[in-house]
């Protein structure tokens, strides 16, 4: 029985992926600063949601390998929501933080990475029903909700209150921001 789990991140991620690739479209049509932060953000969330799925669809009974790309996969998560938050904070006028947000988020990363793997290294397994159950526990999994929700909300905060010229563009606004 091929692992549900796997299924779902692999097409997420490549949903992602897909919008991702749109966005740089758009972005080498117009030169958007808007369409390249997406473009980022989508290959950031591919990337991690791949590093999820594939291990579960190959190495599925190794909840070792499964718990370190768990841990691994929060590189290209992380990086990719940086890059929007960056954006935000450029046009909100932190040109300063802006500039070091990327660098920040990736050695805060590394930190929780190395922190993760030496002390407590996840062990997922798959139940009968192929579903993953990553078993992190705290306070990673305390650190990882927490990093997550700040990495979103200012994007979304930044989005919702983003001018827009069309009520279509304002219904799509408002469906992305819902994504968050």
């Amino acid at each position: 029985m091929l692992p549900i789990s796997a299924l779902v991140y692999i097409f997420s991620g490549s949903t992602a992926l897909w919008y991702a690739l749109r966005s740089f479209k758009a972005y080498k049509k117009t030169g958007n600063e808007y369409s390249l932060a997406i473009f980022q953000l989508g290959i950031g969330i591919s990337l991690a949601l791949y590093f999820y799925g594939l291990p579960i669809l190959i190495f599925g009974d190794s909840p070792a390998f499964l718990g370190f790309m768990w841990a691994f996969a929060q590189f290209p998560l992380f990086m990719g929501l940086s890059y929007v938050n960056s954006l935000a904070l450029k046009i909100w006028g932190y040109n300063a933080l802006q500039k070091l947000f990327p660098y920040l988020i990736f050695l805060l990363t590394l930190v929780l990475f190395f922190a993760h793997i030496a002390t407590d290294i996840p062990r997922p397994y798959l139940d009968n029903f192929g579903l993953a159950h990553w078993d992190i526990n705290y306070p990673f999994n305390f650190i990882f909700a927490l990093t997550v929700a700040v990495l979103t909300l200012v994007p979304a905060v930044f989005f919702m209150t983003s001018k827009v010229d069309s009520k279509k563009a304002l219904v799509k606004k408002i469906f992305f921001v819902a994504t968050f």
